[in-house]
């Protein structure tokens, strides 16, 4: 009989250590993840509200006359990448919307409207600020 208890216990014992060195790993990886997630959250430096309420104006008199959303309570919400000369570095990418005709007409427009002829002005000084950003436009 006490044969049979020390089979049953050392499997046991063996799980403890497998366990206990699974939990220390992934506590290991969780702690770098975190700290690699604040590293670049405090790479990447945040706009003021002033800032950012100034570059929805520039945006919006740019790309409002290329707009056309259909319907007072539509809405779209676009993830826009650019260049340091004030071009798009790739397409529009649709975050959110009312719906999908509205993300769809709202990447057009930006597309259309934000060109190497017509780039958007932003300050330069700011460009690691304002290198990728979401916009926000509504039906009229």
């Amino acid at each position: 009989m006490r044969y049979w208890r020390s089979q049953q216990i050392l499997p046991l014992r063996g799980w403890g250590i497998v366990m206990k060195t699974f939990l220390a790993v992934g506590l290991a990886l969780l702690v770098v993840s975190s700290a690699s997630a604040q590293e670049s959250r405090q790479a990447s430096p945040k706009l003021t509200l002033a800032e950012q309420m100034k570059m929805q104006t520039i945006i919006n008199r740019q790309v409002q006359p290329c707009l056309n959303m259909r319907g007072d309570k539509s809405f779209a919400k676009v993830r826009i990448q650019m260049n340091r000369d004030g071009t798009l570095a790739g397409r529009p990418v649709p975050v959110s919307g009312s719906d999908y005709a509205a993300m769809q007409a709202l990447v057009r427009a930006v597309a259309l409207c934000v060109t190497p002829e017509h780039p958007l002005r932003f300050d330069p000084a700011l460009y690691e600020r304002w290198r990728t950003f979401k916009y926000t436009a509504s039906g009229q």
